[in-house]
């Protein structure tokens, strides 16, 4: 109390209402987190990622996207929200496909409805504290939360490992078919791979393909000159059998370094490498691994030589803790303000060396 007003009212001070919690309050309508959007992106986009293994369609995604974007923080993971509201928020499609999305939705466990007797949705509460919610609850899709992130990541882990097991795939079909000629074989393999396949569909087939005898391969100079090709041609002189001098530098680099030191890039491969083709198979398609695109490492390869341009992948891919964006700092150092500068010999040297 603060004194009174002239006419003897009492003057209150600090005068502010608070909001006080309702005892017995359905858990429906509050949920455990502060705020349910901050972790129901991260849900929606696990749930995108792995749409084709859930039996999800693009459509299904963007209706549950429609209801998130309704969450509101500390309300709770029911959406009040009208079909006619939802339908618009999810792009103006109808109210027919929107019910045969929730009917789906319900139908994998990611939402749970809540009608009320006559179909409308909202929330009352009593002066008693109790209350009742009528809706469409996300309350499973949170409570799956883990479960749909791990699945998430294990897609993207199969997608990643499946690109680069199928470009391995097609430089060792391009290696037999150079020494074999196309074959039934070869043809029913490159006819299988027109479609996205398993990681272990990938490794069954190079499994079952033949060996190819490694190459012999000379020594060839990486050359200075933009737009020139390497190519491994016979050289009199004497020269180390696996060497690649650096015409900038004067510096070698060889395969037994590289192999010592790109512990990364080496991972990856399904065989030993044994020669510069190998190496140069292996790094197109790492490069694809690493998001480089594909012609962005074309303009590399008629720039620095295959060679070169290989083993700059390899460089980075060892690097990559310590790179932010691979694919921009590879087109920097082969195509960009760097690229007269850089010199990936003297650069696998320095990390052998340290």
């Amino acid at each position: 109390m603060g004194g009174v007003w002239p006419d003897g009212r009492p003057v209150l001070e600090n005068m502010a209402f608070k909001r006080i919690p309702l005892p017995g309050t359905r858990p429906a309508d509050r949920s455990a987190c502060a705020d349910p959007k901050s972790t129901a992106w991260d849900i929606l986009r696990a749930v995108r990622d792995a749409r084709s293994i859930l039996g999800l369609r693009a459509g299904h995604v963007q209706t549950l996207q429609a209801m998130i974007s309704f969450l509101k923080p500390g309300q709770g993971v029911v959406v009040f929200a009208s079909n006619i509201e939802l339908c618009r928020r999810a792009g103006g499609i109808d109210e027919r496909t929107l019910r045969r999305h929730i009917e789906r939705l319900a139908t994998l466990d990611l939402l749970d409805r809540q009608d009320s007797p006559n179909g409308k949705r909202y929330r009352v509460r009593s002066t008693d504290g109790s209350g009742a919610s009528f809706g469409l609850s996300l309350a499973p899709l949170f409570a799956r939360a883990e479960r749909l992130i791990a699945l998430a990541q294990q897609v993207e882990d199969d997608r990643r490992t499946g690109r680069c097991l199928r470009k391995v795939l097609l430089a060792r079909l391009a290696r037999i078919e150079d020494v074999n000629g196309e074959t039934e074989a070869t043809a029913a393999i490159r006819k299988t791979l027109r479609r996205a396949l398993a990681p272990d569909d990938y490794r069954a087939m190079l499994d079952a393909l033949p060996s190819v005898p490694a190459e012999q391969s000379e020594p060839t100079v990486l050359p200075a000159n933009d737009g020139q090709t390497v190519r491994h041609q016979s050289k009199s002189e004497q020269e180390t059998q696996d060497s690649e001098p650096s015409v900038e530098t004067g510096t070698t680099c060889s395969l037994q370094q590289i192999v010592e030191t790109c512990h990364e890039a080496v991972a990856f491969s399904t065989g030993p490498l044994r020669s510069w083709t190998d190496v140069v198979n292996h790094a197109t398609g790492l490069s694809s691994m690493m998001g480089i695109d594909p012609n962005t490492y074309r303009q590399a390869t008629r720039r620095l030589g295959e060679t070169r341009a290989s083993l700059t992948v390899f460089l980075l891919l060892q690097l990559g803790g310590h790179i932010r964006n691979l694919p921009a700092y590879f087109q920097s150092v082969t195509l960009g303000k760097r690229a007269d500068s850089f010199d990936p010999a003297a650069l696998l040297h320095r990390m052998a060396q340290a």
